[in-house]
């Protein structure tokens, strides 16, 4: 019983006018995907870059219908924020490129406590949408654009850690950009028997931007009261990050233990209700995405 690198695609190719990209995964617990867009540069100044992959989706037809929507650029800044490396594409004109990207399911790799299960799915559909066609002259050679999957799955019985729940990761909100406090809002996607595992805020400009404050059942519940400033500064300096985020507040319910332990203390959903969230922002403009993390079988 261990986990195995399996290769589900090996360059295979990606037509030179496609806007899309979709494969089948393996039926298997999946700790994490390794995906890797690849070829020989175009003949201009090549310069790759993740804002070209504009979503990355998971559809199944299990218990969590869609257990991943969100952007590469997002799925590249958590797994930057989870190894403490961020990730670069690589480009060079008229030699190798490529766009790589790691997917994890639970909070590092090889996590046996969270995977996702898609043993029982027949419906396993990895999708790709590209901002455009992906030959160009500061993109690839025409011809040249591969796609290679990497699959960490685990072989035999589920380990004894595991705790039958994958992290749901999804783009939440993306709100024009605007002045002024952001908020209240009311929306926040709770999951019957979900935690809530992580809150990613990115904004574009961070000079105005005060206090992060979320809550629940009529502000009884107080899950998130600090600047946001403090939480980026805590997640730079706690993580390691080899770059320090400037744009970022990563809150992360699962930073406990370095992950191990205290699952079961995760805010319940079952539990929650009336979220409200609101962010301080004073005259400087600023665009707010939030991705958010649940925890679910």
């Amino acid at each position: 019983m261990v986990f195995k690198e399996t290769r589900v695609k090996d360059a295979e190719a990606i037509a030179d006018a496609a806007t899309d990209y979709e494969c089948d995964l393996p039926k298997a617990l999946i700790s994490a995907l390794h995906i890797r867009i690849h070829g020989t540069g175009g003949a201009g100044a090549v310069a790759l870059a993740y804002t070209m992959l504009t979503n990355v989706r998971i559809d199944t037809d299990g218990k969590d219908t869609k257990p991943m929507d969100e952007s590469s650029a997002q799925l590249a800044r958590r797994s930057g924020i989870l190894e403490g490396i961020p990730q670069a594409p690589t480009s060079s004109a008229g030699a190798y490129s490529d766009i790589p990207l790691n997917l994890y399911f639970g909070t590092e790799k090889r996590d046996k406590r969270m995977m996702l299960d898609l043993r029982g799915c027949s419906k396993r559909k990895l999708k790709l949408t590209f901002d455009a066609v992906l030959v160009a002259a500061t993109r690839f050679a025409a011809g040249a654009p591969k796609f290679t999957l990497i699959a960490v799955v685990w072989i035999g019985n589920p380990p004894i850690e595991y705790v039958g729940k994958h992290i749901r990761q999804e783009q939440i909100l993306s709100q024009a950009t605007a002045t002024g406090d952001f908020g209240p809002w009311y929306n926040t996607p709770l999951y019957q028997n979900g935690q809530l595992a992580f809150l990613d805020i990115t904004v574009s400009a961070v000079t105005t931007v005060e206090n992060v404050e979320l809550t629940a059942k009529n502000d009884k519940i107080s899950l998130i009261n600090e600047h946001f400033r403090d939480i980026m500064g805590r997640m730079n300096f706690e993580r390691h990050l080899d770059t320090a985020l400037t744009l970022t507040a990563y809150y992360d319910w699962m930073f406990l233990d370095r992950y191990k332990t205290q699952i079961e203390e995760l805010p319940s959903c079952d539990l929650l209700e009336d979220t409200k969230l609101v962010i301080e922002r004073g005259a400087t403009t600023t665009t707010i995405v939030l991705c958010l993390g649940t925890l679910v079988p």
